[in-house]
């Protein structure tokens, strides 16, 4: 974004969320709207999460999805290449209710709609996701949890890096 003109002057923040518990939202929430599909277009088949057990074929599955579908969304992509050494960062684990709406206020100056919690609100507003991520039930893929770390190792240390 900060190749953009008039944009890297801009105060920014993101919301990161802890990358093994964010890919397990996303192909929860594939799988249910998929029909038990991670993804129909990569290489015009249908692949299922045990076609991804092997660590070379997740791999592929990452990067196919990431050709095919990044124009559409960037779910799969690593959060850091989002992000500017000035963006403000806040771990959507930390929540969105009160302390995030402080947390903006103290850095911004923006007060945000005096809510309960934010992320209701945010769903509200999203009316083009008929189901909500959070909202659907995680599916076990723990035992992709190292190819996991390996592939969003930048992830992982800037996850470890925000301090609140």
């Amino acid at each position: 974004y900060e190749m953009i003109e008039g944009v890297s002057v801009l105060p920014s923040f993101t919301v990161v969320r802890e990358p093994f518990e964010r890919l397990q939202r996303i192909i929860s929430y594939e799988l249910k709207r998929n029909d038990t599909c991670l993804c129909r277009s990569c290489i015009q088949s249908k692949i299922k999460i045990e076609d991804i057990k092997e660590e070379s074929s997740f791999y592929n599955f990452i990067e196919c999805y990431r050709r095919k579908n990044s124009f559409v969304n960037n779910w799969y992509r690593p959060q850091y290449e989002f992000i500017s050494r000035k963006t403000k960062l806040w771990k959507y684990e930390w929540g969105l209710g009160n302390d995030f709406r402080w947390w903006i206020d103290k850095l911004f100056n923006v007060k945000l709609k005096d809510i309960d919690n934010v992320t209701n609100y945010f769903y509200e507003c999203a009316s083009l996701i008929r189901t909500k991520i959070d909202s659907v039930e995680k599916c076990d893929i723990s035992f992709l949890k190292p190819y996991v770390e390996k592939y969003y190792n930048k992830d992982y240390e800037l996850w470890e890096s925000i301090e609140k």
